[in-house]
């Protein structure tokens, strides 16, 4: 029977999530030969043989794909046959960036989970053990395409042991790029306020856990940043860290080891569950049950409670001796500010407030704050869209020209887009802070530079004050569009909604204020809106109140 060959583009979240041993398991199956590369922002297959082998193939590939991939555009066409004698992974080039990204950073899975609290396995208590399933990957990556030496792993180059496992197209651990072990990997330890290192590894978990208990509050770095915990089930503690953080109502979220433990405090009923233990562990918004049996003061006066599960190795070890313990797990920044990410950042912002520091040495490439969720009629709603599900992209009802919107002055996010596809942005914060506003602009770069696309158009706030508004007018020149704020709000919901391009909607937005076409503060307004303008039909009576902006927060 003749041979034929097929040339495959296949892009999406295809880097980093064990994708090419899957081509190269999926063409042995299938007694197919040719290669599997990545070429910068896509990843290319040439396969050879019978042309059953090649339909079957075919047909298997979206179908078995690791769980973690997601292919956004598969592109097949017929090429000269080339006669390969088997199959190959070849090494990573760097190509034409198309619409492609790496994956979010995911919690540890199952298997990985299983190893460090087995005594038998080399992986026994170490908190970043990972595979191709789990572990981080936005929050380590440098620069494309996505292999090792580009990411904050590269300072730690890999034992034999771990060597034979990254490149053995068979084992679960090739070309995990965050793969590594106690012998070659990062290490954790505890240290005092001042710095001085008390413990390291599993000694240092272990002692935290037994410090939270005794109510102290420590500063724990993660994935994306750090955060403060504190003993949630015990109101001293939980009130300290308030007065420590001058935050005397705003909520705290708790982590708790399983969904078990959190059915004590919180009513788990519906899809809150489900969202809850997915491996993207957003901070879920849940009911407060009726046996709420930690300290009050974590949600004062509210009927629900922000909760995580661990997603981290770290995380899943704090809980070892303590199965039923519940912790604040706050972000730590000072309002509106980035999240401390670094070892020194951390202890000189942190000073004050926590008592204990669990540090690690593995760099922080891109901040990443936890998502918040809470569920609405069933589905996900986002309060806070960030770690698990950043960079994913989202497909939008139309297609643009690249495109970038820089967002607003405050829970300023960015997105870029290009084709059907928009890619959001972490939290970034509140932007007329400075540091916000620098962090704002690396986050700009580094999500130009992963996506490959270069902005023909640059959008912004109508206000002329913002800090985002000069830095668009500043990038993209005469090519930029300033929107209304409470217009802007308009658009997305008819986005989220898929709302094909002639669509026309009525949309009130009560987003408080935002600057007016006529140059007067607006809020309150009732819209008539399509994706190529608006009607204002509908507004509160405006108040004539000195002050701009300032008197909005002291009338």
């Amino acid at each position: 029977m003749q041979n034929e060959s097929r040339l495959l583009h296949i892009t999406g979240i295809v880097q980093g999530v064990g994708f090419r041993p899957f081509i190269y398991q999926l063409a042995k199956a299938n007694g197919l030969s040719g290669y599997v590369k990545n070429l910068g922002n896509y990843v290319e297959i040439l396969i050879e043989g019978d042309r059953e082998c090649l339909d079957n193939f075919l047909k298997e590939l979206p179908e078995k794909k690791p769980p973690l991939a997601k292919i956004t555009e598969l592109r097949t066409k017929n090429v000269p046959f080339s006669g390969y004698s088997g199959f190959i992974i070849v090494p990573s080039e760097s190509g034409v960036f198309e619409n492609s990204i790496i994956p979010p950073d995911t919690a540890i899975c199952e298997q990985c989970r299983s190893e460090i609290f087995d005594p038998s396995s080399r992986y026994y208590h170490y908190p970043f053990t990972v595979c191709t399933n789990c572990g981080p990957r936005y929050t380590t990556v440098r620069t494309l395409p996505y292999d090792r030496e580009n990411t904050t792993m590269a300072d730690f180059p890999l034992c034999p042991e771990c060597e034979k496992e990254y490149t053995d197209p068979l084992n679960r651990r090739y070309h995990a790029q965050p793969v590594c072990c106690p012998k070659c990997g990062p290490e954790i330890w505890l240290s005092d306020r001042e710095g001085n290192v008390l413990s390291r590894g599993y000694e240092a978990i272990a002692s935290a856990s037994d410090l939270l208990q005794e109510g102290s509050i420590l500063a724990v770095k993660g994935f994306g940043g750090f955060h403060i915990a504190c003993n949630a089930r015990q109101e001293e503690p939980v009130n300290e860290l308030r007065r420590r953080l001058k935050r005397p109502e705003q909520p705290f979220a708790v982590m708790a080891k399983n969904a078990g433990v959190a059915e004590s405090f919180a009513d788990l009923e519906g899809a809150g569950r489900e969202y809850l233990t997915s491996h993207r562990r957003p901070i879920t918004v849940l009911p407060r049950s009726e046996e709420f049996n930690l300290a009050d003061s974590v949600s004062p006066g509210l009927h629900n409670i922000g909760v995580m599960l661990p997603y981290t190795g770290t995380q899943n070890l704090l809980f070892d001796r303590v199965p039923d313990a519940v912790y604040v797990m706050t972000s730590a920044n000072l309002p509106g500010r980035p999240m401390v990410v670094d070892n020194r950042e951390a202890l000189e912002k942190l000073k004050g407030i926590v008592d204990f520091y669990l540090l690690h040495n593995r760099v922080i490439a891109n901040r990443n704050d936890d998502t918040v969720i809470r569920i609405v009629n069933g589905q996900a709603a986002f309060i806070r869209r960030s770690r698990g599900y950043v960079p994913e992209p989202v497909e939008l009802p139309f297609e643009i020209e690249a495109s970038i919107g820089v967002g607003a002055e405050m829970n300023s996010t960015v997105t870029v887009a290009k084709g059907k596809l928009a890619y959001i942005s972490q939290y970034i914060g509140n932007t007329s802070h400075v540091e916000t506003y620098r962090y704002h602009s690396e986050v700009v770069r580094h999500l130009i530079r992963l996506t490959g696309i270069e902005p023909l158009h640059w959008s912004c706030d109508l206000h002329p004050s913002f800090n985002t508004t000069r830095f668009a007018l500043k990038m993209g020149g005469e090519n930029t569009l300033k929107i209304q704020h409470h217009y802007a709000h308009m658009l997305a919901l008819m986005a989220d909604n898929s709302l094909p391009l002639g669509s026309r909607i009525l949309g009130i937005a009560l987003d408080g204020v935002g600057y007016g076409g006529d140059g007067t503060i607006w809020g309150g307004e009732l819209f008539e809106s399509s994706y190529f303008g608006y009607e204002r039909i509908g507004h509160l009576l405006p108040q004539p109140m000195p002050g701009g902006d300032l008197a909005s927060r002291v009338p």
